[in-house]
């Protein structure tokens, strides 16, 4: 059996995009519990829900964006 020995270079490029998918999973929730919340204590009826809602797609969209063209102009750069 022929192993190639682990150095400390190993790409770990899968967790980096699970980590990405995280942040916007979590940006869309945070947004949705503070919206939540907000309505709750005004007795407003889903309207910071929403708003705070859609500020998570966005604020989740914005990261993985972000994310996406930093990786690929570091490939070019390479």
């Amino acid at each position: 059996m022929d192993k190639k020995p682990i150095s400390s270079k190993t790409d770990f490029g899968a967790f980096k995009w699970l980590g990405m998918v995280w942040v916007a999973v979590g940006a869309v929730v945070g947004g949705a519990l503070m919206g939540w919340l907000l309505d709750y204590l005004l007795g407003t009826r889903f309207v910071f829900l929403v708003v705070f809602l859609l500020l998570g797609v966005g604020g989740g969209f914005w990261k993985a964006y972000k994310t996406i063209m930093k990786e690929f102009s570091n490939e070019n750069h390479k």
